[in-house]
């Protein structure tokens, strides 16, 4: 049975308008292209969980087991996305 809980936010319009911008290139993430349809509601969802990794690391937080650590290139310090078990997946990227 899922936990998810339902809550509605009121959020400025040039939020919005900047989440349905990063849908064209969420759409050919080769770590999201297989959580199917990438919506509004799943920018929104994915932006919310990376933006809560980045303020518990900056409040000294432990960082939740569920996600997993991000990987780094020897010869540059770019972030590197793990892929993502559907199965998995916090952020349900099958729901809308």
């Amino acid at each position: 049975m899922s936990m998810d809980v339902q809550t509605t936010i009121r959020l400025p319009a040039v939020l919005i308008e900047r989440l349905d911008k990063l849908i064209p290139t969420l759409i050919t993430d080769p770590d999201l292209v297989a959580m199917g349809k990438i919506t509004r509601s799943k920018v929104l969802r994915l932006a919310l969980m990376r933006g809560l990794e980045i303020l518990e690391r900056s409040a000294n937080h432990v960082k939740p087991a569920h996600i997993a650590p991000r990987k780094t290139t020897s010869t540059t310090d770019v972030p590197h996305r793990t892929p993502i078990d559907p199965d998995d997946d916090p952020i349900r990227m099958d729901e809308d």
